[in-house]
């Protein structure tokens, strides 16, 4: 699991086996922007300890830099080792699920990618902030999906 208002790393990685790539540096307020149209966590996990053959969940606690009217919403396309894990339309802070099939993850690295093509800079709206913002990521958590098993990715 990866919490921002307690690990606070971006970048290099931390000791559990993290690496972030295309974060701005976390937030005292608990988040991490990504820096531009994707980002990208790198993480290793064992699959068989989170129980043989169970289906997995992911989840993500998000949100993404929006200014209603103009930028009501981003949408957000997510892949795990390259597989389309499905597409996300984001209007407020919220928690985005999904399922795994078994064997989706490897032994070893793992990396979940994360497309923000609507990443804008807040200062095109008349705020101060030139960093370009897509996702705000809050928390990355990854269990056993207690569910009937998952459907094909």
């Amino acid at each position: 699991m990866l919490i921002f208002a307690t690990h606070g790393r971006s970048g290099t990685g931390d000791p559990a086996g993290l690496a972030l790539r295309n974060f701005h540096p976390p937030e005292p307020e608990g988040f991490a922007w990504s820096a531009g149209r994707w980002c990208e966590l790198e993480f290793v996990v064992d699959p068989e300890g989170l129980g043989p053959g169970a289906a997995l969940a992911l989840a993500l606690d998000l949100d993404v830099f929006r200014h209603p009217p103009l930028l009501p919403s981003q949408d957000l396309l997510v892949f795990l080792n390259g597989l389309r894990l499905g597409a996300v339309t984001v209007t407020h802070r919220q928690l985005a699920s999904f399922r795994l099939r078994p064997g989706l993850l490897e032994f070893g690295p793992n990396r979940l990618t994360i497309d923000t093509p609507e990443a804008a800079r807040p200062v095109e709206f008349g705020q101060g902030d030139t960093r370009l913002l897509g996702v705000k990521l809050f928390s990355l958590m990854l269990s056993a999906d207690r569910r009937e098993p998952a459907e094909p990715v």
